[in-house]
Formats: C-alpha cells, structure tokens, sequence
C-alpha cells in the first residue's frame, strides 16, 4: 500500500520505497505543503497580519504527518538528513482556485516550509549523497548507472529538452511507452523508442525496479504508472524560467 500519499509524489515515494528495501543506495526527495493544500488533515495554516497591515499565512504539514515519514525510514535502518527551507507560494495557490476566503490579493502573503530529505541506507551511502558537489557524483550517489550520469551532464550542458518532452513527444505520436519506463529515476543515455533502442543499464534497472514493486506493493506500482501516464499525457508543455521547472498543461478529458 501507498505510506505517504497525503505528502509525496508517486516518484518521490517510489524512491524511499527502493532505498528502503536496499535497491538504491540513496534517494533526495522534496516534500511541500503547497502540493497538498487542499487537504486539510495534512496542512496547517497559520496566519497573522503584521505590522506591515499584510496578511501573512504559512503552510505547514501536520506534524503527525512528517514524524511518521521520519518513523518509517528509520524503521528500515536507513539514515537520513532533512532540511528545511521557506518558499512564497503565492502564484501556486492562485492557480489552485480555493475559496473566496483564501484567494489571493495584494493584502496577503503565503509561504510553504518545504522540506528536502536526504536518505542512505547507511551512513556511507548518506554521507557521499551529502558531499555531492557536481551532477556526476550526485548521480552516483543516488545509483543511476554510469552512462546515464554521463548522458545526464551533456544534455544540460547542450540545453536539449527535458526526457520527459521527449517521451510525451512520443506518445502523441501513437508509440508505445513501455510500462518500465515509469521506473525509471533518471534520464537514460539515449533513448530511441521508434527502434526500440535504449541503454541497457537503465533498462535492466527499470525493469528490476518494477518487478520488486509490483510484487511487494501493487498499490505503489499502480500509483507510479498511474502518475507516469498521466505526465505523459500532457497536451503542451512550457519552462517556468523563475523556477527552472517544466510545466505541464492536460486537455479536459486527460485532466
């Protein structure tokens, strides 16, 4: 079954879910209230007006919520790093539409104490994670092969479209993803899905990936592949050049 539902990503869960059971050495996940905002057993609003006559409102996780992520990694013995910062969710919340009660407007501020975990299935593999300073020893870090670290580097470099343009590209063009592809937590070599060509390293690890999860938490499984054909599904796409982040928009029968 799914743990962390109310606070994690699929992908993100995933990624515990494998450090946990020893089939990655380390995993970096970012958890924020901002992704959970309608859920009221899981966030907490606290709001104050200032001095300044602004509304101010921060969004945190219900504490029972996180102790219990922090419980369950230490339950399987791995070691973690957890740290805390504070993002302005202003433009986030507009775009969720809440209540008349909770929109926006220039008399109100809010802001998310996000956190990002840092886990090791020991305290070596937690330290190297930790001590990371370019892409390529982050990579190694978190497990990914050695050709996909690589290939990871140089499509930054050459600034060419994220792999998962690459994979929506696809399917609008009626090719087959393979469900592994879902499992796959970084970006391969190369992929050439018209062949049905692909770094065998990265496929093998997919493949491994899903097998275990499949077997051991089917409701995981169908939660990761349910999120992965839903980004896939995406009708158009743009970077959002203030965070550097790829955002999706769905047509309303994909959405």
């Amino acid at each position: 079954m799914r743990k962390f539902s109310r606070i994690l990503i699929a992908d993100s869960e995933l990624d515990l879910y494998l450090t946990a059971h020893k089939l990655k050495p380390a995993s970096m996940f970012f958890v924020s209230p901002s992704t959970s905002i309608e859920d009221e057993n899981a966030v907490v609003r606290e709001s104050e007006v200032l001095s300044d006559g602004i509304e101010h409102t921060t969004l945190k996780f219900n504490p029972l919520e996180l102790d219990y992520l922090r419980t369950w990694i230490s339950t399987f013995k791995c070691c973690y790093e957890e740290r805390k910062d504070y993002i302005e969710c202003d433009d986030y919340v507009e775009r969720k539409d809440l209540s008349a009660d909770h929109n926006l407007g220039e008399e109100k501020k809010i802001v998310a104490v996000n956190s990002t975990f840092f886990v090791g299935t020991n305290e070596r593999t937690l330290e190297r994670l930790l001590n990371a300073t370019n892409y390529r020893d982050l990579g190694l870090a978190l497990g990914y092969p050695v050709d996909a670290v690589d290939a990871f580097y140089e499509r930054v470099k050459q600034n060419k479209e994220s792999f998962l343009v690459t994979l929506i590209k696809a399917k609008q063009a009626g090719i087959e993803l393979p469900s592994w592809l879902a499992y796959l937590t970084h970006v391969p070599t190369g992929i050439d899905l018209v062949r049905g060509r692909i770094s065998p390293a990265s496929e093998e690890q997919a493949i491994k990936y899903k097998d275990f999860v499949r077997e051991h938490n089917p409701k995981l499984a169908e939660a990761v592949e349910g999120y992965f054909a839903k980004r896939t599904s995406a009708t158009r796409w743009e970077i959002d050049k203030t965070r550097n982040a790829l955002r999706l928009y769905f047509d309303e029968k994909s959405d």
